[in-house]
């Protein structure tokens, strides 16, 4: 297996000297966002290339905005969003639950007039640079609400049966991620979330501040006697800057509802021209620094630059260059194969030598640093943070409950925690379980197994804070918050 690998390393970086090094993916950082739209050209010095960042939580004018790449200074440009009509999303996003018998229907259509009333006159003031989306917070996939005109609107019941408020909330900021545009959600909610306890309101909130979005509370009377309180008060629903679903009747509200939805003040734009500089594939660090309402700013940002790809110049001596070039490549190439060939050889004869036996694969390397709480008693329930061990800052949350199951894999209806980046999670890879006061772990007949410190295991395995598990090969750390 040692031989395997070695030969797919050495074939690996043949083929990296050939390939064009891809634009990075979005990457999320307190009160930043890295845009990668207007990096549209793998030549050098195409006139488009910039670094977009998005960075809220900004108070008043901006000024003295510097930046510099590796020590370079470069030009840099700050932006409004409201001044200049970048586009936006706002989500609405509608959370109110008739689940109980004893709701009289007068009460029921009360609330939904109100809600079509609100809906309606935002419709009718919406700004032409903001896009709207709706939807129900029903536990299904099939929730978004078709509404374009205001008369959409007048033949929709509002109020549904179950709520998944922070499944949904989950969904649509996963969905701003991945459109990485500035956004709202307007939550018009009673604060009942009967369903899906697994996705916690804290775990939102933690979500929001890496997110360039913000919720705008809409307070509704409950309806329904599962309403949780919790729910309310960390969406600031009670708090005195929330919105009123009784009171939003009044014009003289509404209209600060609609201005609260278009204002975008507090998002700033800074882009970075990267003409200047080669594209030679490396890691770049750039500091940007600005001033505002509450003083001087610093941020410092590590970025990477794609490879330029060979372009065939009519020029005599370009073409000359080029030959060359390939003359090299095809020498170095010829050389790597011939030590292949070599190396293969040896290991061959070395193998037949040997008489120990074959030991199992395991996922990439990694440093273990397991905590010893072996006589440490856990109580009844706490949360296990799982960490990404190779993309610092993403992690995934379980809370643990006496008999609780969480399924993880990549199919959304199949698992509980849903892990769909990594091609070696299976749809349906392990679950970890509490029984008699511990944690078990248990491979559900995953393709690429499941490992606990490095050991593949095939029933299941207790874990403990400071283990590291592996789902092929995602490594992930464990952390209970006891």
């Amino acid at each position: 297996m040692k031989r395997l690998k070695l030969l797919i390393f050495i074939v690996s970086c043949m083929f990296t000297m050939t390939t064009i090094v891809e634009p990075l993916e979005f990457i999320y950082a307190d009160c930043l966002m890295y845009v990668n739209s207007d990096y549209s050209s793998n030549n050098k010095n195409s006139g488009l290339d910039y670094l977009n960042l998005y960075i809220k939580d900004i108070h008043g004018e901006v000024s003295n905005v510097s930046a510099n790449i590796d020590g370079i200074e470069c030009n840099v440009s700050c932006y409004d969003l409201n001044s200049n009509n970048i586009p936006n999303n706002v989500y609405f996003l509608i959370s109110i639950s008739n689940f109980s018998d004893t709701i009289e229907q007068e009460q029921i259509d009360r609330v939904n007039s109100k809600v079509q009333d609100v809906l309606k006159y935002l419709l009718k003031n919406k700004s032409s640079n903001s896009n709207y989306s709706f939807q129900n917070s029903l536990l299904s996939n099939d929730s978004t609400i078709d509404i374009s005109t205001a008369k959409d609107v007048e033949n929709i019941d509002f109020t549904i049966g179950n709520c998944a408020l922070n499944s949904k909330l989950d969904d649509i900021l996963n969905d701003i991620k991945s459109k990485n545009t500035p956004s709202k959600i307007v939550l018009i909610s009673d604060g009942t979330n009967d369903a899906n306890p697994s996705i916690t309101s804290n775990y939102i909130v933690q979500e929001l501040k890496s997110i360039p979005c913000e919720i705008i509370p809409v307070e509704v009377e409950p309806l329904s006697s599962v309403t949780n309180q919790e729910d309310i008060n960390l969406y600031n629903m009670t708090d005195a800057t929330s919105f009123k679903l009784d009171e939003l009747s009044i014009n003289t509200l509404k209209k600060p509802l609609i201005e609260q939805i278009n204002d975008w003040s507090n998002i700033k734009i800074f882009q970075v021209d990267l003409n200047s500089f080669e594209k030679d594939g490396q890691s770049k660090i750039l500091k940007l620094s600005f001033t505002d309402s509450d003083g001087s700013n610093s941020i410092t940002f590590p970025f990477e630059l794609p490879s330029t790809s060979s372009t065939i110049s009519n020029n005599d001596n370009d073409d000359i260059t080029l030959n060359k070039k390939a003359i090299v490549i095809i020498v170095l190439s010829l050389i790597i194969i011939v030590l292949i060939v070599a190396i293969v050889i040896i290991s061959v004869k070395k193998s037949n030598k040997s008489t120990s036996n074959s030991t199992i694969d395991t996922p990439r390397n990694f440093n273990t640093n397991q905590k010893n709480i072996e006589d440490i008693k856990l109580p009844d329930s706490f949360t296990i943070i799982l960490n990404d061990m190779e993309m610092l800052g993403r992690y995934f949350q379980i809370n643990i409950a006496p008999n609780s199951r969480t399924i993880i894999g990549k199919s959304p209806q199949k698992c509980d925690l849903i892990i769909d980046y990594e091609p070696s999670v299976s749809r349906q890879h392990c679950k970890i379980f509490f029984e008699n006061g511990t944690v078990y772990i248990e491979d559900l007949n995953s393709s690429y197994h499941t490992y606990v410190n490095k050991h593949r295991i095939d029933s299941p395995t207790k874990i403990n804070d400071g283990d590291i598990i592996s789902l092929g090969y995602l490594n992930l750390s464990l952390d209970f918050k006891i």
